[in-house]
């Protein structure tokens, strides 16, 4: 779960790369959701995420393949280079793809038709009126990945993934990033109900995709107190200034 305010303040490609980091977990695929909270209400952050949907169904698989640690792609890239190897060429090529189509509706603020690959993509930007902004706009729940019907290009099945904007009118109180959180739990609570809810911010990828099972062995450790109800894990900041 993460929460976007602006796409130009937290870039998408930002928050992709940490949604992928948790998508590719050592988990279950069948226990795994990913839901993605643009509180500043986006199209382009929703457009980066029908990318990062499709990416995924690359990266995944590479990543099991290969064994990799380091889950994020664009911390993944920056840590390995190519020695010969037309796996790591051709999954670079196919993020640096996504990343230059992304990066290109941000910067020119609008999503090119060549982009749009169906007519489902198409219907989800027409929410975006006239009278859609930040501050005033409907409810945006946006399925991305259901794991009952779509596969990667092994055919292995894919985690859910949940785009939700929540609606907003200038005459509400908005309760900030606790009152999208809120929101998140309520929609995730109606489609899929999971009994561990782990919290990103939009710019803290995870960097351990065993990071489910070792929250799980705190939780029902018998040693542990049994009302344990929450586990923070340490954080590594970079480019602080």
């Amino acid at each position: 779960m993460q929460s976007i305010s602006d796409p130009y303040e937290e870039p998408p490609m930002c928050v992709v790369n940490t949604a992928l980091s948790v998508m590719a977990y050592d988990y279950p695929t069948e226990k795994l959701s990913v839901y993605v909270s643009d509180d500043g209400g986006s199209k382009l952050t929703l457009f980066a995420f029908m990318e990062a949907a499709r990416f995924a169904a690359h990266w995944l698989p590479y990543c099991r393949k290969n064994k990799i640690v380091e889950r994020c792609p664009e911390a993944y890239f920056k840590s390995h280079h190519s020695s010969f190897d037309p796996d790591f060429d051709q999954i670079k090529m196919i993020y640096e793809s996504m990343r230059a189509r992304v990066e290109n509706a941000v910067q020119t603020g609008t999503i090119h038709c060549d982009y749009i690959t169906n007519e489902g993509e198409s219907e989800a930007f027409s929410r975006w009126t006239d009278e859609f902004t930040p501050h005033n706009h409907p409810p945006v729940v946006q399925v991305l990945l259901e794991r009952s019907k779509d596969e990667d290009v092994t055919g292995h099945m894919m985690p859910n993934l949940v785009y939700v904007s929540r609606g907003k009118s200038m005459n509400m109180p908005h309760n900030f990033k606790a009152g999208a959180l809120n929101v998140l739990l309520r929609v995730s609570g109606t489609l899929t109900n999971a009994p561990v809810i782990l919290t990103l911010d939009a710019d803290m990828y995870s960097n351990d995709p065993q990071t489910p099972l070792r929250v799980l062995c705190c939780l029902v450790d018998p040693a542990m107190d049994p009302k344990l109800g929450d586990i923070q894990f340490p954080q590594m900041f970079h480019g602080i200034n």
